[in-house]
């Protein structure tokens, strides 16, 4: 799971006046990062139910893992479900993965594609990510490399370094796609910048390989890349 993303998905602050009267998303958030994660988690419960989906999302991470409140996998589900249907990327993700895993659900990978289908409409990087291994091995799908390459793409342009990672070698191997050296240097020397330590061993190869002109253009391209992100 990725970490809690606190978003803020619209810009209004309610106003604090001696006591709380109605409960607002950013007193939950601001409770939350104090650490009081009851109060938080009593905040984000009330204002989930006036239909807040950040507050469904964030309130539903809380229950998932037992962040000051006793575990509750099925509420979570719930409020991943109505904060999904109001477009929160990562709310979609999180239903992706409980389906893929079978989490608390009987494993159903065609659900887990849908949940994770719709979060890459958002470019959502790790759901690009997980449908790219889907359409890779055929799970729940028929294999496409094209598509699986098409959604690694996608992951990897948002900056996932698993997804350069593995693009890199895509292109080092000639993986679905045209062998190019280049690109393979280009995409492992960001996957190692963004911190995927595997990627030196096949990223010292490319660099052999490369001669002086075909090295300065993949180290271009890497430099363009981190300018535009």
């Amino acid at each position: 799971m990725s970490n809690f993303v606190y978003s803020c998905l619209f810009a209004s602050l309610l106003a604090w006046s001696g006591s709380i009267l109605s409960a607002t998303y950013e007193q939950g958030e601001n409770a939350f990062i104090k650490g009081n994660y009851q109060t938080a988690s009593k905040i984000w419960a009330e204002v989930s139910n006036k239909g807040d989906p950040r507050a469904q999302y964030n309130l539903a991470r809380m229950l998932e893992d037992g962040i000051g409140v006793a575990v509750d996998r099925d509420r979570a589900r719930e409020l991943y479900i109505q904060a999904a249907r109001q477009n929160i990327p990562e709310a979609q993700y999180s239903l992706g993965q409980i389906y893929e895993k079978g989490d608390g659900v009987p494993q159903d990978f065609v659900q887990a594609i849908a949940w994770y289908r719709q979060a890459t409409q958002q470019k959502f990087p790790e759901a690009c990510y997980n449908l790219s291994v889907f359409y890779n091995q055929g799970w729940g799908v028929e294999k496409d490399l094209e598509q699986s390459v098409n959604y690694l793409r996608c992951a990897a342009d948002k900056g996932l370094a698993i997804a350069c990672y593995d693009l890199g070698v895509r292109y080092l191997l000639g993986d679905g796609v045209s062998m190019d050296l280049i690109q393979s240097y280009k995409w492992l020397a960001l996957a190692l910048a963004y911190g995927h330590a595997e990627a030196q061993k096949p990223l010292t190869i490319v660099s052999h390989k490369l001669d002086t002109k075909g090295l300065n253009e993949a180290k271009r391209l890497v430099s363009i890349f981190k300018q535009k992100h």
